[in-house]
């Protein structure tokens, strides 16, 4: 059966005309695929990478620096996810001048 195989391929003119061009655009169209998905990958690395670097950072902070940035020691990994864009912006920006409330 192999053998009877290899020899219809054999026997096959090589693809030339819009036989080729759609063999090349199916290869194109499977290459794309590939390299956005290693970019995906690798983009997702990089996020996770750096979310991972800010909450180490933050845990480094003494409890006293983390309330004057606006938030408490359980909520890093949720500032962290914030930032880089893993969940959404829940946290209200306030500014706040000394002789009154925020604005």
């Amino acid at each position: 059966m192999a053998a009877g195989q290899a020899a219809a391929s054999a026997t096959r003119p090589p693809a030339s005309g819009a036989d080729g061009q759609a063999r090349r655009a199916r290869w194109t169209g499977w290459l794309d695929r590939i390299a956005t998905l290693v970019r995906t990958i690798g983009a997702h690395r990089r996020r996770s990478t750096a979310t991972r670097a800010l909450r180490t950072a933050l845990d480094g902070l003494d409890d006293r620096t983390l309330r004057d940035l606006g938030f408490h020691r359980e909520e890093i990994g949720s500032v962290a996810a914030e930032v880089y864009g893993d969940a959404e912006p829940t946290r209200v920006r306030t500014l706040r001048d000394r002789f009154g409330p925020s604005i």
